[in-house]
């Protein structure tokens, strides 16, 4: 795990006034070294928490208190010091601010025996008693002095360019510095004859307790454990990941000199990308230079205009079309308004059928128009799932995505744009067989292959009546050539704002923008990025702008009672349900606490404690509970499959998914247990929602954002069952609407699963009900 440096340059005037303890801003809870500027090295212990919050995500700081081993104050003996460097076992940086003055008394250091145990993970874990923060990734950048928050308005194209270019450089420098880390020691397992590029595969177990993400695209570079010189690293390609079906990672090979042959022991890179950041700056500049449409050059600088659109053809009488039997009003409204204006947002709550009213509108915009539409959205996840329906409508719809995904892609191979420009070309077909086999001669013959393959592959896209792919890969050199003039961006909300401008950065005429900014945005992992505004999305920025706006009011996904609590809270109780209550309603012999209501919230007290990698949270005593009502689950014929269970926290998350590993009864499937992220724009039959966070300070961390409590509350359709300590929660004033919510239909419980009893709720509640409003401090 590589080492991140930072410096800490003390105040004098301070430090003479707090010769006792010398405090340093720190995130994380585990041991590190100071080096003295004399050389000299002292192990310290361990964080008390102060501080304030430096961004939205942030949680309070760590103050420290350095301690030699002796636990003689360290400043007793070098106070004359004025600058320390601290060299972290964990891959967090420090911030550079001053912390508060009033310091709590730190903890212990965790003992080094229990760590060194790799092999019990209850042993690994730190005890919370003092409720640490959530533990995020402070910035170790210096010059942002020069960076601009990002506004509600702009003067000119000039100055919105400006201000994005800065925020972007400033998240990529970040991104870069925090996602080169390493995991050591893996065991690879070589396939050298896989019929195209080798291929090398290790097991889950290698990296359970890395902090290393691994997602399918990103780029790594493999080394021997024991190198010998620096031409040995793999570059190479993930391209698979543990699912039901494969039980192991697999990278593929992109650039290597010679392959090992006798060294299995590797340390795993991962390889910074900054395509998708090029793209974003490339799109910049194109929209400074005039590239855009007036309309949306006066739209991108918050001054409004006449959005009227232009129509070669009439309004179709209705907006039906094949394989979609009805559509409610709202939707109708939202086709409507897509088709008629020249920017349109359109607001699809959980369940409302977004999908299927931009399925809708891109068939009816390319009827009417003759022009070429580009789906997209910020995921390949979202893209599908939009791309499946557009196929039922018999359009030519091709997908457009990025070479790692060509293969593993749940889509049919046909849609594919490599697949379709093999089909219409036979030379292609047989040199992309002899490619995928190696036969191709380095030099003139596959040059050829390249050159004929882009050509056959920009014409296929070309002829298609809709192109799908993500935002960044609008700005893959294949669609230069590729005219379009209508864009609609699904899950919107998620997307940066300069991740939209990268499809728009071209004559576009028309845009439509479908997302919810109730719920989850995008993500920002730079602290000052996001407090200077790169957090906020085109959409939420447009609609608080006041540009034509129009939100589905109907949902088909829940039990009309699991959604009364988000439709009040977040949606001015106008979301109705289509779904009766009949056809939700599931023969369980599950006892619900009241049997019209297919939900409860099981009140229980725990212990929250800190995860093996120190920087998330578990609790055991909570999965425990999940792990007896998804056994319950299962022994009444509901299938693994159609559970779902959320885990805010990463550590809780890991911990379920080996708990849960075993109770699927030999069916080849299992539950599947993810993050709020993770199921932002899916659904399961059942949720179970495990909260985690259970402490003496009712601290709640990142739970008390609203917008994702709204998602993790609008996932089932059949039950919801939520997991948590009402004390810590109560705190919370939207989690203490939530309790009481609960609490005055008797569906705050506890004790035994196959007993429960109504729970008491000592919280008051507020006399004002609460209901969500995203505040934003826009600059002036």
């Amino acid at each position: 795990m590589g080492n991140l440096w930072s410096r800490i340059i003390g105040n004098e005037k301070q430090e003479q006034q707090q010769t006792e303890n010398r405090h340093v801003q720190h995130r994380e809870s585990s041991g590190f070294t100071v080096t003295l500027p004399t050389g000299t090295r002292r192990s310290v212990g361990y964080v008390a928490y102060s501080g304030q919050p430096v961004h939205r995500l942030s949680e309070k700081f760590a103050s420290l208190r350095l301690e030699s081993p002796n636990k003689e104050p360290f400043d007793a003996a070098y106070s004359h010091c004025r600058e320390y460097n601290l060299e972290f076992l964990h891959r967090y940086s420090v911030a550079t601010r001053e912390p508060c003055s009033s310091v709590k008394p730190s903890h212990k250091s965790p003992d080094a025996g229990v760590a060194r145990d790799g092999n019990n993970l209850k042993a690994l874990v730190t005890r919370n008693s003092e409720s640490k923060e959530d533990l995020r990734k402070p910035s170790t950048l210096e010059k942002t002095s020069k960076v601009k928050p990002a506004r509600l308005r702009y003067l000119n194209l000039r100055e919105y360019t400006m201000t994005f270019r800065s925020l972007i450089e400033l998240e990529a420098e970040y991104e870069k510095q925090m996602i080169e880390l390493q995991v050591r020691n893996i065991e690879i397992r070589w396939d050298k004859h896989s019929g195209g590029k080798p291929l090398a595969y290790f097991k889950p177990s290698e990296i359970n307790d890395s902090e290393m993400e691994f997602t399918l695209g990103k780029r790594y570079l493999l080394s021997p454990a024991i190198p010998v010189s620096p031409e040995e690293s793999i570059e190479c390609e993930l391209v698979q990941t543990p699912d039901d079906f494969n039980e192991d990672y697999c990278l593929r090979i992109l650039k290597a000199a010679n392959l090992p042959t006798k060294c299995h022991t590797f340390i795993i890179k991962a390889s910074w990308c900054a395509i998708t950041y090029q793209r974003m700056l490339n799109a910049l500049v194109h929209i400074q230079s005039g590239s855009i449409s007036p309309i949306l050059s006066e739209c991108l600088c918050g001054r409004w205009t006449d959005f009227s659109a232009q129509l070669s053809k009439p309004l179709p009488k209705t907006y039906t079309i094949p394989n979609v039997d009805r559509l409610d009003h709202s939707q109708e409204l939202a086709i409507e308004t897509g088709l008629t204006k020249a920017v349109c947002l359109i607001q699809g709550p959980p369940g409302t059928g977004k999908t299927v009213t931009s399925t809708c509108l891109i068939y009816h915009l390319h009827r009417i128009t003759g022009a070429k539409v580009i789906a997209l959205a910020p995921s390949n996840t979202a893209v599908d799932n939009l791309c499946m329906r557009l196929v039922q409508t018999g359009l030519n719809v091709v997908r457009l995505c990025a070479s790692v995904r060509e293969t593993p892609s749940n889509l049919p191979k046909e849609l594919m744009v490599h697949v379709k420009a093999s089909q219409i070309n036979p030379e292609l077909a047989r040199l992309e067989k002899q490619h995928d086999h190696g036969e191709l001669k380095p030099g003139a013959e596959l040059k050829h292959y390249l050159k004929l393959k882009k050509i056959t592959e920009i014409r296929v896209l070309q002829e298609a009546d809709v192109i799908c792919c993500t935002c960044v890969m609008a700005g893959d050199s294949r669609m230069e050539s590729v005219n379009f003039t209508n864009v609609l961006i699904d899950e919107c909300g998620q997307a940066l704002e300069p991740e939209c401008l990268i499809p728009i950065s071209r004559d576009v005429s028309r845009l439509i923008l479908v997302g919810d900014q109730c719920q989850l945005g995008p993500v920002v992992q730079c602290p000052e990025a996001a407090k200077a505004g790169l957090d906020r999305s085109l959409f939420e920025r447009l609609h608080m702008l006041g540009a034509p706006f129009v939100r589905l009011e109907t949902q088909y996904r829940m039990h009309p009672e699991l959604v009364r609590f988000s439709s009040r809270v977040f949606y001015d109780n106008q979301i109705q349900s289509g779904a009766t209550v009949l056809n939700r309603r599931v023969c369980l012999r599950f006892r619900w606490p009241s049997s019209d209501l297919p939900t409860f919230f099981y009140s229980m007290e725990s212990e929250e404690q800190l995860a093996p990698n120190g920087v998330s949270y578990w609790n055991p005593k909570e999965a425990e509970v999940v792990k007896a009502i998804v056994r319950k689950f299962i022994v009444q014929g509901v299938k693994p499959s159609e559970i779902g269970v959320i885990a805010p926290y990463v550590g809780q998350k890991t911990y379920l998914i080996r708990q849960l590993a075993s109770v699927a009864n030999g069916q080849n499937e299992s539950v599947e247990v993810s993050s709020v992220d993770g199921y932002q724009g899916r659904e399961k039959d059942y949720i179970i929602l495990s909260c985690v966070r259970s402490n003496r300070n009712r601290n709640v961390g990142f739970l008390n954002d609203p917008r994702r409590l709204n998602v993790a509350l609008t996932r089932a359709r059949y039950g919801l069952i939520i997991i948590g300590n009402p004390v810590t929660l109560s705190r919370d004033p939207l989690w203490n609407e939530l309790l009481h919510f609960y609490h005055e239909q008797n569906l705050l419980v506890e004790g035994s699963i196959n007993s429960l009893q109504r729970a008491t709720l000592i919280s008051r509640k507020p006399k004002v009900p609460y209901a969500y409003e995203r505040r934003i401090e826009w600059p002036a």
